[in-house]
């Protein structure tokens, strides 16, 4: 038996790359229940995160089993594009090395960043749900979780540590000088932008406007902390702006 992981992330995919193969929650509850159909893929776990697609497996075989394993990804994300020069893969004690570092934020794209624990906690809770893990998988990710913790309440990794959205309001208050009594328009309706939101209130912006389908609505920032607008009420793409 072998530990496996293949994923992509910030460092080796653009950005619409892990849009496109960014799994929902549902996608891989549906993937997770199909597992037995994928006879070489003994347990697994997948983490999906703004920056990182991962699936973690116990296999009988490396290298064999590898391909079952993509396909098995292609089936969650509904894709069948080619994108080996992204991809990562480790085996066993990198593996464990791997998601040892994950846990931490050690590898995130702002370390010492906290979102990540629980969302590998998540990961797992699902699988856990799904009856997708055992003895092998059950072990890594609880010694993961205990090591991610430890780093954060022994060390000083997250004593300045933020999560992107600030980063971002950091960055704007350098450019613009002050963000006090401003007019701020937020693109997005999942966490980040709720996530913006707080972090721009507490930076002193005055008010929000949020894209809809019917155009651009004011919104108070009570609203903007609690309740950001859903995905369906969302417009189709536009342009990308440059970031």
């Amino acid at each position: 038996m072998h530990l496996v992981i293949l994923g992509l992330n910030h460092k080796t995919a653009p950005v619409e790359v892990r849009e496109r193969f960014s799994l929902s929650r549902e996608s891989i509850i549906k993937g997770l229940k199909n597992l037995p159909l994928y006879q070489t893929l003994d347990e697994a776990v997948v983490l999906s995160t703004c920056n990182r697609s991962e699936i973690y497996a116990v296999v009988d075989e490396k290298n064999a089993n590898v391909r079952q394993l993509k396909q098995f990804w292609f089936d969650l994300s509904g894709s069948n594009e080619e994108i080996d020069e992204y991809l990562y893969s480790f085996y066993d004690e990198d593996c464990i090395r791997h998601l040892f570092w994950v846990a931490s934020s050690l590898d995130s794209l702002i370390i010492g960043e906290g979102q990540i624990l629980s969302q590998v906690k998540e990961a797992y809770s699902i699988a856990r749900e799904e009856n997708s893990t055992s003895t092998i998988l059950n072990t890594l990710f609880h010694r993961a979780i205990a090591t991610g913790k430890r780093v954060r309440t022994e060390t000083r990794i997250a004593f300045n540590a933020v999560s992107v959205s600030y980063a971002a309001v950091e960055l704007a208050k350098k450019v613009f000088g002050t963000l006090a009594e401003s007019n701020v328009l937020i693109y997005g309706a999942g966490k980040m932008a709720e996530l913006a939101a707080q972090n721009l209130l507490g930076a002193g912006a005055r008010k929000s406007m949020w894209p809809t389908a019917t155009g651009i609505k004011p919104r108070s920032w009570p609203a903007v902390s609690t309740e950001p607008p859903s995905a369906s009420t969302m417009p189709s793409p536009r342009p990308v702006i440059p970031t």
